[in-house]
Order: structure tokens, then sequence, then C-alpha cells
């Protein structure tokens, strides 16, 4: 059994920059997009002022290489090697109904961690609550996401982006402030019962 806990990273929103990708896949400005950004709403398509359809047309058009090499945040080494120091790092991403996202990702993740028998932490699917546990932390820029977690009886913090109610703190600390809530949620945690 192993007496460290599982820190589950989202990809889009903590450790890629899917949003800019996103808008430049549709061709618009990220700079202007950003400007007219409502603090707080969790959706790119209504900034763009286009429709969902169009939006995931002009996204899928590009291909797996769209998820393979979006930019990652300037923060994504430090956050993954800091929570790795206090447990057992997962990916877990959402894809979208177009399969070339998953092998786009998980391309993403071998880049990331260096080659294909390095990127082996990983999940893949939308209901990220079915991995709730005490003993599983959720880290994830979506409101939903973090709440199922949460009252399925995982931990979850809430990653601060524009988009979420942590807008506030959306700034060039929020990845030292992801590790103090992580090491705080670890030091709270009940004794481990069980695998």
């Amino acid at each position: 059994m192993n007496d460290r806990p599982n820190i589950l990273l989202d990809m889009d929103g903590v450790l890629v920059d899917f949003v800019e990708g996103a808008i430049l896949a549709c061709g618009a400005s990220v700079e202007e997009c950003y400007r007219k950004w409502t603090p707080g709403l969790y959706d790119v398509v209504k900034v763009l002022g286009i429709g969902e359809e169009e939006f995931w047309r002009k996204v899928e058009s590009k291909g797996e290489d769209f998820w393979a090499h979006l930019r990652q945040y300037p923060w994504s080494r430090s956050l993954y090697d800091g929570c790795s120091e206090f447990g057992e790092v997962f990916f877990l991403t959402k894809p979208t109904l177009d399969p070339k996202s998953c092998s786009g990702k998980v391309r993403w993740m071998q880049a990331f961690l260096g080659g294909r028998l390095a990127a082996r932490n990983y999940l893949l699917g939308p209901p990220k609550y079915l991995c709730a546990k005490p003993w599983n932390i959720l880290v994830d820029d979506c409101e939903p996401n973090v709440d199922l977690f949460a009252a399925a009886g995982g931990k979850a913090i809430l990653f601060p982006q524009v988009w979420n109610r942590r807008h506030a703190q959306a700034n060039s600390l929020r990845c030292e402030r992801m590790l103090c809530e992580v090491e705080e949620v670890i030091r709270g945690l009940p004794a481990r019962l069980g695998p």
C-alpha cells in the first residue's frame, strides 16, 4: 500500500493552454478574446461569438496534432514536479468526442514526460468524479468537475483561471498557491485504512 496520496492533474486549463489553441484554430486574436472575456464565464465559444458546432469543427479540423502540440503553461513543469513530491501524479483529462483528441493528449503527455514509457499514469474520460476517493486529490480548472469530485468523496482544488470563480487569483503566483493548497489538503487527509 502506498502511503502517499494520488494527485490527479487536469490537462486543459491546468497544464496546457487549450483556450489559446482553440482561439487560434478559430482564426481569432488571443489578446482580443481575453480583453473581452467576462471573468467567471467558462465558455470560450461565447467569447468567440460563434456556434458550438462551428467551434468544434474548426478545432477538430486540426486533427491529433492540435492536442499533441498545445502549449504548456509556464508553470506546468513546476506544478507537476511539485505535486510529485507530495504523491503519485496522474493526468486526468476529458477528451472531446473526436477520438484524435485522445491520441493527441497521450502524445502531449509522452512529450511532456520524455517518452512513451514515462507516460503511463493517465486516465481519459469525462466522469472525473468516478475517481473520487478520500486519498485522491483533483486539481482542475472546471468548477463542475471540482464540485462533483468533492461531492463524491474526493478532495478537489479549483485551479485559478479567468473562466472560473477563482479568476481574481489567476496570476503568476497560481502554481505556488496550488502547491501550498495541495500540501494543506494532504495534511488534512484521514489515516489511510486500505488501498
